[in-house]
């Protein structure tokens, strides 16, 4: 299905060097002037179809694999809290692998999507009622990758891969809507309520814009956005009982003690500034 012999007055539907349309009546590219000869290696229309349906595949494969990801992550962090050291290992190895199939489908979805622009780039598959465009891939992947980001609460990544999002659709309300709130939960209100006028604007009585009409109207009123301490207080119980320890036995045994002392106050001050966000 990618190649065909070039017969006298039949000509390929696609040149296969440039992937520029051609007509039966040509034996030369227009755009890159490759002689249309028997033998010359062709791209047939379906091959636009079948690399648009590959990508759209790939993109259904991990749609929610996002949060698959952030529950792993959070069920190792409950193994740590509870100091289930074979639990722990067992989950980070379940997030890395789903880590690895999210990354993999998407960079076959992208690399598909690259070579179905390169025959069309305008073209248009409808698959299951969706139409779906060489644009609309590149769209997912950057959502689906910003999506992660989010989940994993990297909050500047995730918005710098929805603003790249944006290149393929300027006017997308839902990725605006998803700007603001990684920026709510940035805790930079300026930039949050930024994105969600822009929302309202897009969609002013559709899902996006209503949701985000309460988002900013919690954002001006000061209610939304503050920080707060989303851990363990048994964890932050344990760490502050042991470095009170090394500190009241200090004077008996000050080596030991000024070392526990640094290693469990240290591991404190670390845990309670990833969970205070």
């Amino acid at each position: 299905m990618g190649s065909a012999t070039a017969q006298p007055g039949i000509s390929p539907a696609y040149c296969a060097k440039c992937g520029s349309p051609l007509k039966t009546t040509d034996r030369f590219c227009n755009k890159c002037g490759v002689p249309l000869t028997p033998g010359t290696p062709v791209i047939k229309p379906e091959e636009f179809e079948r690399q648009l349906r590959v990508a759209w595949s790939c993109l259904k494969d991990v749609e929610h694999r996002a949060d698959e990801i952030r529950q792993a992550k959070d069920a190792g962090d409950r193994e740590v809290e509870e100091g289930t050291f074979r639990g722990t290992l067992a989950m980070s190895a379940l997030q890395g692998r789903l880590e690895r199939e999210f990354h993999e489908n998407l960079n076959l979805a992208w690399n598909s999507a690259a070579k179905a622009a390169q025959i069309d780039a305008a073209g248009i598959v409808q698959i299951a009622d969706v139409p779906v465009t060489p644009n609309s891939v590149f769209l997912g992947v950057c959502i689906l990758r910003g999506d992660l980001e989010f989940a994993m609460d990297r909050w500047d990544q995730a918005v710098s891969l929805y603003r790249q999002a944006l290149q393929y659709d300027p006017e997308n309300p839902g990725v605006f809507y998803n700007i603001g709130v990684a920026y709510t939960n940035k805790h930079d209100p300026g930039s949050a309520i930024s994105a969600f006028q822009r929302v309202i604007e897009l969609d002013p009585v559709g899902s996006c814009g209503i949701e985000a009409t309460k988002h900013l109207a919690r954002l001006q009123a000061g209610s939304l956005g503050r920080k707060g301490f989303t851990g363990s207080w048994k964890v932050v119980a344990v760490l502050a009982g042991l470095t009170l320890i090394n500190l009241f036995i200090v004077a008996q045994s000050p080596g030991l003690a000024l070392f526990g002392l640094a290693f469990w106050g240290g591991i404190l001050v670390i845990y309670w500034r990833r969970k205070f966000k």
